[in-house]
């Protein structure tokens, strides 16, 4: 089971950074594209996923952890599902940038739900994930994803889409970003 959760999370993890680096880098683009966009995105991924899936063999080496940090872990790898549902549940289509690949959807910027602890819930998400999921399987493959995920998104994910959101909600957005932790929420007010 542990091998499966990783190949799982190994061969989904391009979907981020296919989908939304070019979408930040490059939105003129994607707009252009329109919904022809998500298939093509699909297609890439799909012809990577199976790539790893099948070289699977060659990465799957393993790294001993104590027991307590994979039971830390599994605590991380469902403190991030649960957080990525409640973000879902937030944003619901918007969690597929709709708004950004379709102008004519006009929608607010959101400060609710999982938006109060921090602007970017979604991102911390998949840190718990790929991090919890890198110590409960203890593979190594994981955990070189959970690091470049995480940096991925801290240097050019997240600066883009402030960026783009600060010309989308100009003062509204600034006023947002004073109050709301970037990424880590704040253990105390």
């Amino acid at each position: 089971m542990r091998e499966l959760l990783a190949r799982i999370l190994v061969v989904l993890w391009p979907l981020i950074p296919l989908f939304w680096i070019p979408l930040r880098l490059k939105p003129s683009f994607f707009r252009r594209l329109g919904l022809f966009i998500y298939p093509l995105v699909g297609m890439v991924w799909l012809a990577i996923a199976l790539g790893l899936w099948r070289l699977w063999p060659q990465i799957d080496k393993l790294y001993p952890v104590p027991l307590g940090l994979s039971y830390l872990g599994w605590l991380a790898l469902i403190v991030g599902i649960i957080l990525q549902v409640w973000t879902i549940q937030t944003l619901g289509l918007r969690i597929l940038g709709l708004p950004e690949i379709v102008p004519r959807i006009k929608k607010g910027l959101v400060t609710d739900g999982p938006f109060r602890i921090c602007r970017h819930p979604t991102y911390l998400a998949h840190s718990f994930i790929f991090f919890g999921g890198a110590l409960a399987t203890q593979y190594l493959a994981l955990l070189i994803v959970a690091f470049l995920d995480l940096i991925a998104v801290q240097t050019i994910i997240i600066p883009a889409e402030e960026g783009e959101l600060r010309k989308r909600f100009g003062p509204e957005f600034d006023s947002y970003r004073q109050k709301t932790p970037r990424f880590l929420p704040r253990l105390w007010s």
